[in-house]
């Protein structure tokens, strides 16, 4: 299969589909496919070619996945769903064929905007959730729902790469990346087990976050270090990033990244609808929920009446009883005769209903109007938000208000078993009887500290009441004073757990090794593995043969921070000069010459003269830079 299959990097230019479709350029390079805008030369219409990547392309058993699940990609037709048109092989090189959308990814605008106001965040997801149920209701679960594959258009929002992430799943090979991105994958999808389209909807609560936030909620230097999170942690409360959440929005995301599928939406148009998108029904739904009423004989027998739910039925009124008796038949005069009533016997049955009925409607007006009077009356909310649930029913109960409690949710602030929020604003006036609707607070849940001071970092934890201790260690990349992370991380639910601050006392510390005598080689690998790095500097030195190292700055001994540079000096040998003939010369003049040349100078039994009748070094030896020189004067 690899000898035949065709080289992916170099389609630009040829035709696939027997020669329908011209390949014009490469528009994307993705982890498992590569996109290419082309032409379709039978329809005239630009389209967009995508080929799975040469190492997957060369995997009998992935080529396969895809082409099946291209099949089923192209059993959608939805207007916000990326159109397949058509599949095939060139080469054992597989191909789809798919609607060009022309516009921007999702991806671009956050990097544009940087995080999106709720309205559009919620417009978006209305759009793309209705795509998901639409693929679901097909029974194609999506499974990489990143901002990558929303396509946006000035008319539309489109979902791109339905399907071929399972293919990626599917693969044979022992080192296949893990299918889709991590920072939006469902822990069960990242378990290996069982998945379905609920693993869509908590991707689709991942990118609602990042939306909102401006960031995805896990992130890390590893893909090990984000698969734990969405393991072991939650998404938290968009309201703990942006100012001014509303409590409606935590919930929603919440419930929809619970890590316990059975627990979450169970249809993206449910959670998107939560956010606050308009709901949309399926055209099934919408005639499951219409009555058909029969034809009215007055419009005609084609005439069909569809409505939302059945007419009331008609009331028809008894007729008269018909007079006993034959019908006599008497002269007009212009007026009817007057019929004279039957008495009856009267029921005592029904006199006691009657008399019933007329009591309880006396009480009804009574109880009516007592309601009428009490409810007249105005009350003001109070604020009962942070008490214990039972004493904020008893304060509301005691001004006359119905209590109603909800299901709790997380709270940024509020611990467990308290009130997280009420329905009615405090200090709004309300009407006695009304009802209040109380949802208690799960548990608080535990702020991202990362990159904080102590203090900061120490003062929140302090406001939120949570109990904490503070431990230090190292780090290479935070700096000293600022918080490395938390135990247990950001995102966690408490219930009165005992929280971990791990703040960074910097980089470690490593001793320099006296490293004289040593080749420059040597002294390198030794200080690069104790997290140092190295400069060399030659220098000339009659201590140490050429290469070899004379000393270090900092020096031996010194204990640097990881990373510090190291000056590694290495000898050049001596630095030898040539000494210069200074006989017959002042004493002057040769101290002044054996000086630029950098000697020291002395002198031997000087005489009565000035003259230099003899030197220690001969002239033209060479003699080690900074050596001495003695020289002789003569003795007149």
């Amino acid at each position: 299969m690899a000898k035949q299959t065709a080289d992916v990097d170099s389609l630009v230019g040829r035709t696939l589909g027997r020669r329908r479709y011209e390949i014009l350029a490469r528009v994307a390079r993705g982890g498992m496919a590569i996109v290419y805008r082309a032409h379709d030369r039978q329809l005239d219409r630009v389209v967009a070619v995508k080929v799975p990547r040469p190492e997957f392309a060369r995997d009998p058993g992935f080529s396969e996945q895809f082409r099946r699940e291209a099949r089923a990609a192209a059993r959608l037709s939805h207007p916000n769903v990326v159109a397949v048109y058509d599949s095939g092989e060139d080469r054992g090189l597989p191909w789809i064929v798919m609607e060009y959308v022309s516009g921007q990814t999702l991806r671009d605008l956050l990097e544009r905007r940087g995080r999106l106001d709720l309205e559009t965040t919620a417009e978006l997801l209305g759009a793309v959730a209705d795509a998901l149920d639409h693929a679901h209701h097909a029974g194609i679960a999506h499974l990489d729902m990143k901002p990558e594959n929303v396509l946006l258009t000035s008319e539309s929002v489109k979902v791109a790469d339905f399907g071929l992430v399972r293919a990626a799943h599917a693969g044979t090979a022992a080192d296949t990346p893990m299918a889709g991105t991590v920072q939006y994958l469902a822990p069960e999808v990242l378990r290996g087990g069982v998945v379905d389209g609920r693993a869509d909807v908590y991707a689709l609560g991942v990118l609602a976050y990042e939306c909102l936030t401006g960031q995805a909620p896990f992130t890390g230097p590893s893909q090990d270090d984000v698969i734990r999170q969405h393991l072991s942690g939650r998404v938290p409360p968009p309201s703990l990033s942006v100012q001014g959440a509303p409590q409606s929005v935590d919930a929603a995301i919440w419930q929809a990244t619970d890590p316990d599928p059975a627990r979450r939406f169970a249809r993206a148009s449910s959670f998107a609808a939560a956010m606050g998108a308009p709901r949309r029904r399926r055209v099934d739904e919408a005639l499951r929920a219409a009555t058909v009423v029969p034809p009215a004989r007055d419009l005609g027998a084609d005439t069909i009446s569809v409505a939302a739910a059945p007419l009331p039925p008609a009331v028809s009124a008894p007729l008269p009883p018909a007079a006993p008796g034959p019908l006599r038949h008497r002269p007009t005069t212009g007026r009817m005769p007057r019929a004279r009533p039957q008495r009856e016997r009267a029921d005592p049955w029904r006199r006691r209903i009657m008399v019933t009925l007329a009591t309880l409607g006396v009480l009804a007006v009574v109880v009516g109007g007592a309601l009428a009077f009490v409810t007249s009356r105005t009350v003001e909310m109070p604020d009962v938000v942070g008490q214990p649930v039972g004493v904020a029913k008893v304060r509301l109960q005691a001004r006359g208000l119905r209590v109603g409690v909800g299901t709790p949710v997380p709270s940024p602030n509020v611990p467990k078993g308290r009130v997280a929020s009420q329905s009615v604003f405090p200090a709004k006036a309300v009407h006695r009887l009304s009802k209040v609707e109380l949802r208690p607070s799960a548990g608080i849940v535990l702020p991202d500290l990362r990159a904080q001071g102590t203090a900061t970092a120490r003062a929140t934890l302090d406001r939120l009441a949570l109990p904490y201790d503070v431990r230090t260690r190292t780090s290479q990349t935070v700096p000293a004073g600022q918080v490395i992370g938390s135990d247990p991380p950001a995102g966690t639910l408490l219930d009165q757990q005992r929280v971990q601050l791990v703040v960074s006392s910097g980089r470690p510390r490593v001793r320099v090794p006296d490293l004289r005598g040593r080749t420059y080689a040597q002294a390198r690998s030794t200080l690069v593995a104790a997290g140092l790095r190295v400069r060399r500097v030659r220098v000339f030195s009659d201590e140490a043969p050429p290469g070899r190292v004379v000393g270090t700055d900092p020096p031996a001994g010194a204990t640097p921070v990881q990373g510090t540079v190291v000056e590694v000096r290495t000898s050049k040998g001596a630095d030898l000069v040539e000494v210069p003939d200074v006989r017959g010369e002042s004493s002057e003049d040769a101290v002044k010459r054996l000086e630029e040349e950098g000697f020291q100078v002395d002198f031997a039994f000087p005489g009565i003269g000035d003259r230099v009748v003899d030197q220690s070094v001969p002239p033209g030896t060479k003699a080690p830079r900074g050596s001495r020189i003695t020289l002789s004067l003569s003795i007149f």
